[in-house]
């Protein structure tokens, strides 16, 4: 892995996912989720690859489909069976198909909920980096508070992702309407768990942009990351992706009063990024 982006959800990182995803050199997956059950079971040892693929396959979306988007007979073919392999090595593989498959050099990740296991991955790839995606908590909150994954995670007062997408008990947990102070809650939670585990990370190895700095003035912090990261950056490249900015979305705002809902802790973060 090249490197991953990070993020509390709901935080712009789709969209700098489809700007990477550009690059002409890099193959960016869209929330793979995978990798820390296969860190649980294996750390940095070796395991059966057939067992690292069965994780893949019951790892899916709050929808229920897969995450892995690709051709499951081709990921099979892939590991040979008794194949004993590490992670880093199994993902690496499937990320360098994926690669080739695209005509370019190198992969990484964009999956939000990899923001507590940045440590547990920058162990399995030392020269791994990455980049925590900002963006105001009052706008990130609302948006969550109207995403089906999110509502399930409020229901079923999980912070994280990663473990309901392996084993599938989100299924026997039915998503119900939450107060608005749940989702701030949740916000809060998640940004300060991924700036406690960034403490744990090799020093230059960990990056926080700006969602609205990357909208507003796009060149710059892609520039920024692209020299975070090892990249060149082509005037084409940067064309193309600051084509990939909708500001019907972009500008999306929740009500004026929506700050009601937010306590002096979580008042006090907003204030502390710029925010307030």
């Amino acid at each position: 892995m090249h490197f991953c982006v990070v993020g509390t959800g709901r935080c712009g990182t789709t969209l700098l996912w489809d700007m990477l995803n550009l690059h002409p050199e890099l193959f960016v997956f869209r929330e793979s989720h995978w990798i820390p059950k296969m860190y649980e079971f294996f750390g940095t040892g070796t395991g059966d690859a057939t067992d690292l693929v069965d994780i893949v396959l019951r790892t899916t979306h709050v929808t229920g489909e897969l995450v892995y988007a690709g051709d499951l007979q081709v990921l099979q073919s892939l590991f040979p069976e008794g194949e004993k392999i590490g992670v880093a090595a199994f993902c690496d593989r499937i990320g360098s198909l994926f690669a080739r498959n695209s005509g370019k050099k190198y992969w990484a990740d964009k999956t939000p909920d990899y923001g507590p296991h940045m440590g547990s991955l920058q162990s399995l790839w030392p020269s791994c980096r990455f980049i925590h995606l900002i963006r105001d908590g009052v706008r990130v909150v609302h948006s969550m508070s109207h995403h089906p994954g999110f509502r399930w995670m409020a229901t079923a007062r999980e912070a994280w992702w990663v473990a309901p997408s392996f084993n599938g008990y989100h299924r026997s947990i039915e998503a119900t309407e939450r107060p608005l102070c749940e989702f701030v809650a949740l916000w809060y939670r998640r940004f300060r768990r991924i700036r406690d585990e960034a403490k744990r990370l090799q020093p230059g190895t960990y990056l926080e942009v700006r969602f609205e700095d990357l909208a507003e003035n796009p060149e710059d912090s892609l520039l920024k990351v692209c020299r975070f990261v090892g990249l060149k950056a082509s005037d084409n490249w940067l064309s193309a992706a600051k084509a990939k900015i909708d500001w019907r979305r972009v500008d999306r705002r929740p009500p004026e009063d929506f700050i009601k809902y937010f306590e002096d802790a979580e008042r006090r973060l907003l204030e502390e990024l710029g925010y307030l």
